[in-house]
């Protein structure tokens, strides 16, 4: 298992490097998304309607939950200006920019019409390559493990 999460209405998701599952009535239902077939999984993390889904070697793909599934709404990678392709975390501050953890360090994006793309420069101890977890706090500061 890669991550486990809990949407706004209590359902339960998790992912393997190979698939995303919900439990439904102690059992677990894959969601089927043709677009993640044969890509390595780290995890995911929901936002609102919005599950993003990190790989290992094609970024961030983000989908939004409609009645009858999952839509893809885009994909975020180096071809589209991150430094990283392999995803590690993902946190969205109080700003609505959603901080994207990986190989190379840390990327902010903003989704507004367009996808906009910051390289981040910032003054913490560990180098920015080896950060595996990034959490907001309640002043709008970061967190980085």
């Amino acid at each position: 298992m890669t991550s486990i999460t809990e949407n706004s209405v209590g359902e339960i998701l998790y992912s393997t490097q190979k698939q995303i599952c919900q439990i439904e009535n102690n059992v677990a239902i894959e969601i089927q998304l043709d677009s993640l077939k044969g890509k390595n999984l780290n995890g995911i993390r929901l936002f609102g309607n919005q599950m993003w889904v990190m790989t290992k070697e094609n970024g961030v793909y983000i989908f939004s939950k409609e009645k009858d599934g999952y839509r893809l709404l885009v994909t975020i990678s180096m071809v589209y200006g991150l430094r990283g392709n392999n995803i590690k975390d993902i946190e969205v501050d109080c700003h609505n920019r959603y901080w994207i953890g990986h190989e190379k360090g840390i990327d902010v994006v903003k989704l507004d019409k367009v996808v906009e793309i910051v390289p981040m420069v910032v003054d913490i101890d560990i180098p920015l390559d080896l950060v595996v977890e990034i959490e907001s706090g309640s002043d709008c500061e970061m967190w980085f493990a």
